[in-house]
């Protein structure tokens, strides 16, 4: 482990277990780096929300404490950068850090899906166009 890593532990329900351990896979990436990429992909989503926060009379836009059930635990090697963000964002929101890392991980998600989803459309219209 690197210097500047630490070993954190986060509850994350079945599907994002799911994404992780696909997504990982699919790129060769440990599931470490692969949910550091997922939170430096969310802390834009992240800024949103805490103007979105702080315009709203920091009124929390989340229902903080809810525990979520059929969760399990995954531990990672996070560098010191990521999980400070994860901790200021938390504390800013006032919600959970394994919700952050939740959240970050359905975001990079969908947004492999719309392209995947962009490329078949081209696909589909590069075959029309080419009368099939």
């Amino acid at each position: 482990m690197k210097e500047n890593h630490i070993r954190v532990t986060y509850t994350l329900k079945p599907l994002e277990t799911q994404i992780v351990n696909h997504y990982s896979e699919y790129y060769n990436l440990s599931k470490s780096k692969f949910v550091s990429l997922c939170i430096e992909h969310g802390i834009e989503f992240m800024e949103e929300e805490l103007e979105d926060f702080r315009k709203s009379g920091n009124e929390s836009l989340y229902e903080n404490g809810k525990k979520y059930s059929n969760t399990k635990p995954m531990t990672l090697s996070l560098s010191k950068y990521i999980i400070d963000k994860l901790k200021y964002y938390s504390r800013e929101l006032k919600v959970k850090k394994s919700h952050l890392v939740s959240i970050s991980i359905y975001l990079l998600y969908e947004k492999n899906q719309k392209e995947l989803s962009d490329d078949i459309d081209e696909l589909m219209n590069s075959v029309s166009d080419d009368g099939y």
